[in-house]
Parts: C-alpha cells; structure tokens; sequence
C-alpha cells in the first residue's frame, strides 16, 4: 500500500484504514501547500486589505495628520488632511451588486436529449431548492463569494456544494399499535407473522434481553437502558415517551470559500476539478463535531481527541493578524481562546487518485493537525456525480496560473492614492487659504494676535503684521481628479464614465463569469437531490401525478443539462417593452412558415420581465396535451348543443383543427347523431379553425373567419 495516497491507493481501491505514515504525508503536503502559498500571497493580500479598507499607519479618527498619531511631525503640517478615498470598496460593491442581480435574475432552463420532461421537472426542483431549502443562505453565501471573487487577492473564489444530514433527538410516544404496525410492514405485510412477535416480545418477561435488541430496531439510537424502561412501561400497558435521534435536515448545502483561508491548492492548479488535491478547512462547535459520529461517520476516539484542543488553528497563516509563513508554528498550532473560542478545527483533504488497476475515484480523509489518527477511513466521495464538490471563478482571466487574477484593489491602487493626494491637496490648500499664516516684524517674535471676527490686532507700525499669500490652487488638478474618474470608468465600464457598448460589454462577461459558476453548482446540487431525497420527495416538489424525478447514475450523468442565463439589458423594462413590441409588431407576422419557435419566444420575453414568471410557463408537450384534451370536451359541448368560445388568439388553432378532424374520423357516429342546431355549431367550429389556421399562414391576424351560430 503506498504511504502517500496521492500517487495511488495501493490496493484495490475502496474504503481501507489510513496508516500513520499516509496521516502523516497528508499533512506534510498541506503544510507545504499553505507554506508556499502565503509566502506568495502575504504582501499583495495585505496591500489588498488596506487599499480596501483605506488603512495605513498613523491615521487619526478624525481624518487629519496628527503628531500624536504620528510620532513624527506631520507633512505639510500638523492636522493636514488624511482622507480615506473609498474608490476600490466602490468598485467592489458596484460588481457585488450587479453580480447579485444576475444571480436573483438568472434564467435557469431545463435541456434534454429526450422528451421525458425530466429537464422540466428539474427546473421546478432547482428553484424549490433554492427558495425552501436554502432561503436566505442562498443570497448570503453568493454575496460572500462575489466579495471575495472581487475584493481578493489573487481575484478567484471557490463555491462548494454538499449534502448535510442532521439530527436531534425528538420525544415519541411509544404503544403497542405503533409497534404493531412497524413489525407489519417489517414482515412485508404478514399481519399474524407481526402480532405473534409483539405479543411474544412485549409479554414474555423472560425474554427481555430479546426484547430489548428487537425494541433497538424500531428505536434505532436508543440506549438499552432507555429502552428497558420503555418496554417496562409498556408490558404494564402504558404509553411511553422516549426520545429518539431522527433526521431533521436533509438537504444541500452551499459555502463560499476564500483561498488560502479556506481552502487550500496546489499552486500548479490549472483546473479546479483537475487539482492533485483540495484542502478544506472548518470551524466547528463541539455539538457540530459530535453529531459527524452519526452523520458522517467519525470515530469517537478521533473526536474525543480533537475537543482537547479548543481555538488551536494550524492553518491561519493567511487570516488578518497573523504571521507570515517564515514566523509560522506550523503544524504545532497557535491557540487563539477569544476569537475561537468553543471551536475546533478539522481538515478534510479531497483527492482524486486511482487503484492498482488505473481506475480513478474522488476520494476524502477528514483530520485534525493534533491528533495522530483520521478521522475515518480513506474513502470514496459518495457523491454519485464523481466531481469535487467545488465550482471556481477569477476575477479576471490572464494565464493559467493559480494566483495570477488581479481584484479590484490591486487593480486601482495607484488610481486610488492619486485620488487621495488630490483631495488632501486641495483641502490643505482650503485650510491655509483659510487661516494663512501671518507675517510678523522679526524684532518682536513674541507678539500675541487675537484671531477671531471683528477681533483687534494691535500695529505699532501701519503695515507691519499682514497675512502670506499661500498662492494660487493649480488648476491642473481638477483636470487630472476627471482623468482619473474617466480611465477607472472607462476600465471597469461604469455606466455614465464610458461608452454604452463598453458598458454593455463589461456587464455582460462578469455576468457570464456568475451564471457560469451558477451552473455547476445548480448540476452538483440537483445531483445530490437525485441521489439523497426519496421519491415521495420528488414526486412532491415536481408536481402531483407526474413521473418522479429519476436518480440513477445515468440520469445523474447526462440526460439533462441546464442552460443558465442573464442580460443585464433585462433590468431596464423599456428595452424589454420595446423587444416585444417589435417581435410582435414586425416579426411574428412576416413569420408565414413558422420558422420562430413561439414556446420558446414566451418563454424568453417571461424571463425577462420577470424569471418567476417562468414558473407558470408549461412546456410545449404540457400545452400542447392542455390543448388537446380542451378540443375533445368541444367536440362533447357540440354533440349537447353548446357552442364553444371563439377565441381569435392564444391557442393552438392548427393542432385543434387536426384533433377535431381525426376525432370524427374515428368515430363518424358522433356527427351522425347530432341534431341540426350541433351540426351547425359544429360547422362553424372547422370553418373557424381552419380561418385561424390560414390567418397565420397569411401574416393575417384577428379577424373572424366565421360566425357563432347561437350568437
């Protein structure tokens, strides 16, 4: 077996204990990773974090250089200005907040090879997801990610996407009815089978040990001693209370990471799902740790271990205030008991590796860096999509390179500074213009002056005491304040600052950078769906009576895909009104061959009015089933003598007229046996349809092509 797991299993591949040696090489490939890594990042994160925060050293609360502050005498003197220009944390939030308009705005499009309506049924399952299950952490976790993608330095930020199970201990109340009916569906239905074992498990009192285990498995999680008082209750024909761990939470889960806080790369990453392995770093409270017993199958030992070390960090090389790599204590951890306090840290390593065969698989070990075993064995990822649950994006796109993307403070630092000189500038210049400095007779240096309106200022000589000119502000400087506006405007498209097409254009690809990353976590989120909720489930959030959604590997693997997209130019509701009006008024009546695809049109125009409109849109075999099934009630109206509504638009003339047709070709006795009033309404129905059918063919819309015959 290899002691390193990243350059393979050593065996078959599969779940297999981890040796000390491989614990040991997992963390020593950490150590390296973060090591490395913050010696690169230190210096262009913490000018990042300044620029942004607009901190240096010796700043005053009240804006102003001041010799205390200081230590040194300020320049030019003493309450010069110091002001924070915020250009940067501007930027940032311009791009956060349109980055999270795409988000709420996105159109999230089921696509499928197949016409099982399985893409729609995983629309509504996504946007069900997103509104009950996540809610607001939904919104939260992306305005974190954008803030990071934008504000950081190197500008990447890394989504994760998983599946969490939790449990609480909820009090049940326990009768011999319950228990019956849980032995029955035990024995697949055999009702004397069930009431034989209840009967001999509650009421032979020598049996108890017996009855204890059998109790264990109806009230699974249950200590032995709590079921022996539940089966004394009930052998004394009461009804028990006994409090059993159930699942509360079953849902996915999402998570901004920051790099190099969070999560961890090798810096030869080029793909995120191509990386050697990924390091995630949390914070959990003891509760949180305990519960991963049940849930994700963490050895006690491990756990009892690792709550010996409450707020040790082995990984905060990169948080604020923290050393460097060169001053860092590595792996023997840094206890900090007032910003972790109540925390642990725990490890998980995601690997991607392959058996002595070549078959590759996603693997993961969850560790703490001060406790000398894992915390479970070496085990396959269980998500049946085979990826790393993790989605990416840079804040720009110049190289390869794990560390190569500029955000925003790095990007405008110098245009930053500049502003602020400017700006002191002309307030130092405000403040001398002000109160200049006066001019005295060199002879008499201790001369008091009241300074004040209408104070008096003594002269023993007319012309003696005056005040020095400080000179004329250079008008340069408002001109060189607008070239700075202008270029940061004109490099980042902000509207009002560049060209509208430049402004277009930017707003667009930081668009498409989010509903990209959008996509790969709606797939890996609707992947879990699939694979951990059940078919009741499903069958609920995707509507009553239809197929549920399918959760084979298969399905999980190819046979849908999702089309997620955002046009900013849909946040301006006139230019929405105006493409409709124009694929309205000008298009769809030179359309005389069909070549537009209405379905699809609606669906576009809803979206971009409003994407929960897209909620109420059916898909085509949905409407065009609708349709059909009206059609045939029509028919049934006529044969009774009611006529049906001539509607001049929003239906399906063509695929109503065929249905109609083929109805009285197939049963030719409908028609015989209608009286002359229905074969008049009936008449007219055809020429109608038929009208409507021809209209389209001819650009012609809206008129009547025949005449109710009941008026």
């Amino acid at each position: 077996m290899s002691d390193n797991l990243l350059h393979g299993t050593g065996d078959a591949g599969g779940t297999a204990p981890v040796r000390d040696e491989q614990l040991e090489n997992l963390k020593a490939e950490m150590l390296s990773i973060v090591s490395l890594g913050s010696g690169l990042l230190w210096d262009r994160r913490r000018f990042a974090d300044n620029t942004l925060a607009c901190h240096w050293e010796g700043q005053s609360p009240d804006g102003r250089k001041r010799r205390g502050a200081l230590g040194a005498e300020p320049f030019p003197f003493d309450g010069a200005s110091d002001m924070r220009i915020r250009m940067a944390d501007m930027l940032v939030n311009e791009a956060v907040d349109l980055g999270m308009e795409a988000v709420s705005g996105m159109s999230i499009r089921g696509v499928e090879g197949s016409d099982d309506g399985l893409a729609a049924r995983m629309e509504r399952l996504a946007a069900w997801v997103v509104e009950n299950k996540l809610g607001d952490t939904w919104s939260d976790e992306w305005r974190l990610f954008l803030r990071w993608l934008y504000a950081d330095a190197p500008g990447r930020a890394v989504f994760g996407v998983y599946w969490e199970r939790r449990t609480a201990l909820v009090p049940r109340v326990i009768t011999s009815e319950h228990l019956l009916a849980a032995e029955y569906e035990a024995n697949g239905g055999h009702a004397d089978a069930a009431a034989q074992t209840v009967r001999a498990m509650l009421f032979d009192e020598a049996a108890e040990s017996a009855a204890v285990e059998w109790l264990s498995g109806h009230l699974e999680g249950v200590r032995p001693k709590a079921l022996r008082r539940a089966l004394r209750a009930l052998r004394l024909g009461e009804s028990p209370e006994v409090a059993v761990p159930e699942v509360v939470e079953n849902r996915p889960v999402v998570r901004a990471h920051r790099l190099y806080e969070e999560i961890f790369l090798p810096l030869n990453t080029t793909h995120l799902q191509d990386a050697r392995v990924i390091f995630l770093r949390e914070w959990l409270t003891r509760v949180q740790l305990e519960e991963r017993e049940h849930t994700m199958g963490y050895r006690r030992s491990f756990i009892d271990k690792a709550l010996e070390h409450e707020g040790v960090s082995h990984l905060g090389i990169l948080a604020p205030g923290v050393a460097p790599a060169s001053d860092s204590t590595g792996w023997a951890g840094t206890a900090d008991p007032l910003a972790r306090k109540g925390l642990f840290e725990v490890v998980t390593a995601y690997f991607r590796t392959a058996n002595d065969d070549g078959y590759p698989a996603v693997y993961h070990v969850a560790f703490h860096g001060s406790v000398d075993e894992a915390a479970h064995d070496r085990e396959i990822l269980p998500f049946d999509h085979g990826k790393y649950p993790f989605a990416w994006a840079a804040c720009e796109q110049t190289s390869r390179g794990l560390l190569a993307p500029r955000g925003i403070p790095e990007l405008v630092i110098t245009d930053q500074y500049a502003l602020k000189l400017l700006n002191d500038s002309f307030n130092d210049h405000t403040s001398i213009a002000t109160a200049p400095p006066v001019k005295v007779p060199a002879g008499r240096p201790d001369v008091r002056l009241s300074w004040g309106p209408y104070s008096k200022i003594r002269e023993w000589r007319a012309g003696e005491i005056s005040f020095m000119s400080p000179g004329a502000y250079p008008v340069g400087n408002d001109k060189h304040r607008d070239d700075i506006h202008r270029r940061v405007g004109e490099y980042f498209g902000r509207p009002g600052s560049a060209d509208p097409f430049i402004v277009q254009s930017r707003s667009r690809a930081r668009a498409a950078v989010v509903t990209t990353v959008a996509r790969e976590v709606l797939l890996q989120m609707l992947a879990l769906c699939q694979q951990y909720f059940t078919d009741e489930d499903l069958a609920r959030v995707t509507g009553r009576g239809r197929t549920p959604v399918t959760f084979s590997r298969a399905d999980i693997r190819g046979r849908y895909d999702l089309r997620v997209s955002f046009d900013s130019r849909t946040s301006n509701l006139e230019w929405v009104r105006t493409v409709g009006e124009l694929v309205g008024k000008y298009l769809l009546p030179l359309d005389t061959v069909g070549v537009f695809d209405r379905p699809w049109l609606i669906e576009y125009l809803s979206g971009m009015i409003d994407p929960a409109l897209l909620g109420g849109v059916r898909s085509v075999q949905d409407a065009l089933r609708s349709e059909l099934a009206d059609e045939d009630s029509n028919l049934t109206k006529i044969s009774n003598g009611i006529e049906p509504e001539m509607l001049l638009d929003g239906q399906n003339f063509a695929a109503r007229l065929e249905r109609l047709m083929d109805n009285l070709r197939k049963n030719p006795a409908i028609a015989a046996k209608m009286d002359d009033t229905s074969r008049a309404i009936l008449e007219e129905r055809i020429k109608h349809l038929s009208g409507q059918v021809k209209q389209r063919e001819n650009a012609l819309t809206g008129k009547r092509m025949a005449e109710p015959v009941l008026g």
